[in-house]
């Protein structure tokens, strides 16, 4: 019996020992997913402190290992300076206009920044920064600090221990669009948040995701590369984008994508105020991730689920939405009216190919006209001895002495080599020597030529004509 009890109390005391294991430990599944999450933290953390820390916070189109306390960078030979607002820009001499314009449109963002990452008016904020602007992106790298390389693709670099932005003045392709003050905003963003943050150490994509928000750029130049990725399954994890950004062109506009998706996501709803606590927690010395764990309720790790999801949200509707039918009817609408347009132009088009014919024809037939005109001009007027002179004068007028007049008129037009004159001046020879010779006939016999009639008198000015197709012209 007292074998039995103690028995009871043995048993009773072992499942009592098993309940209370069961309710403290965890599970097997349990225990792995605590040592995962904890292994994913502890590796943020990791990269976080050590890399971000050693590159002095520079942002991702800058270069890794610049540190503090370095020498100036020389000013490069032949640039000029202007100064403004505590900034210095130098520049290339070709780049004077650009560079005016760019400061006079820019002017404010110094304070805007100011205000959006919570610095006091009475701390120093980007004063001495310089900013030189090469033509191009090759001479914008001959300007970089000896040995420290940054992306291929980069058009403008922000080096945060030397406070120095670099800027090409045209894209790196031609096709590509380039605008000089967004590619400014970008990398002086970069400055400015290293700064206001004392050069704390911030994962990557947080510090490109603030400069693209910061620099106003659009997102939609962003959000096809995220669609896509968000419809293939191809997001990159943010443990990838913690120290550095791809090196490839397309991956790393990807990188960049997610970086001002998760900007905006962390402003969205109205948490600016929870966005500036953030950045006051990291400059009093906390951790990136504790300030946004006490600032935002959330780690990483929930972070980028919670933002995943908004992902999903936002764009794995609308296949769904333009399914099947839809999707057709979309693409029959759009067909329908590519071809309305197209006959639309195409009526233009040959209204304008008609008037242009018209036009066309009346200038042909203009010419020709003219062209007939003046062969049979230069017909009538070819060589000399093909123009009959008549003298028709009243009785008593001395027919030769004003015909050696007329001869000694046409002088002029034998001085500058005038085929007309010449041969009005052998007419008239010959019609005075006809004139006083008492042998000549009073009247010209019939010829085929046609007839220059010269009529003469003492109040009818003496002017020589042709006669052509029953038409006279005059002779000047």
């Amino acid at each position: 019996m007292l074998r039995s009890g103690v028995r009871g109390v043995a048993l009773g005391w072992l499942l009592l020992c098993l309940g209370l294991s069961s309710a403290v430990l965890p599970s097997p599944a349990q225990a792995a997913s605590t040592q995962a999450a904890a292994a994913l933290q502890s590796d943020a953390a990791s990269r976080l402190d050590a890399p971000a820390r050693e590159a002095g916070g520079s942002p991702a189109d800058g270069p890794a290992g610049v540190r503090a306390g370095v020498a100036p960078l020389p000013v490069p030979e032949g640039y000029r300076e202007l100064r403004s607002g505590g900034l210095i820009f130098q520049y290339h001499p070709s780049l004077t206009a650009r560079v005016t314009r760019l400061v006079a449109a820019e002017r404010g963002f110094t304070e805007q920044l100011r205000e959006q990452l919570a610095v006091s008016k009475e701390q120093e904020f980007l004063q001495g920064v310089v900013v030189r602007v090469a033509p191009d992106t090759a001479r914008m790298r001959e300007l970089s600090p000896e040995g420290h390389a940054y992306p291929e693709y980069a058009v403008g670099v922000a080096f945060p221990a030397y406070r120095v932005v670099l800027l090409s003045a045209a894209p790196l392709h031609p096709s590509q669009p380039h605008e000089l003050g967004e590619v400014y905003r970008h990398e002086l963003a970069h400055l400015a948040l290293h700064e206001a943050l004392g050069g704390r150490a911030i994962p990557r994509w947080f510090n490109e995701g603030w400069a693209i928000h910061a620099s106003g750029e659009s997102a939609a130049s962003r959000t096809s590369a995220l669609f896509t990725a968000t419809l293939s399954g191809n997001v990159i994890p943010l443990r990838e984008l913690e120290g550095r950004f791809p090196e490839g062109e397309s991956d790393a506009s990807l990188a960049y994508a997610e970086g001002a998706d998760l900007v905006r996501h962390l402003l969205s709803d109205g948490q600016e105020h929870r966005f500036q606590a953030l950045l006051l927690r990291v400059r009093d010395g906390a951790r990136f991730e504790q300030a946004l764990l006490d600032s935002y309720d959330l780690d990483l790790f929930n972070l980028e689920s919670e933002w995943r999801e908004s992902l999903a949200k936002r764009f794995t509707f609308l296949p769904v939405l333009f399914g099947g039918g839809a999707i057709s009817a979309l693409m029959f609408g759009l067909l329908l009216l590519s071809y309305r347009r197209q006959k639309q132009r195409a009526a233009v088009k040959l209204a304008r190919w008609a008037r242009e014919e018209a036009a066309e024809d009346a200038r042909v037939a203009l010419l020709r006209r003219l062209e007939a005109e003046r062969a049979a001009l230069a017909q009538a007027t070819a060589a000399p001895g093909t123009v009959k002179v008549v003298v028709v004068a009243p009785q008593g007028v001395d027919v030769g002495a004003v015909l050696r007049g007329l001869a000694q008129s046409t002088e002029a037009g034998d001085a500058a080599g005038s085929p007309a004159g010449a041969s009005a001046k052998e007419g008239t020879e010959e019609a005075a020597e006809g004139a006083e010779s008492p042998e000549a006939p009073a009247q010209p016999s019939a010829s085929e030529r046609p007839e220059r009639v010269v009529p003469l008198g003492p109040t009818v000015p003496v002017v020589p004509f042709n006669e052509i197709r029953g038409e006279r012209h005059t002779l000047h």
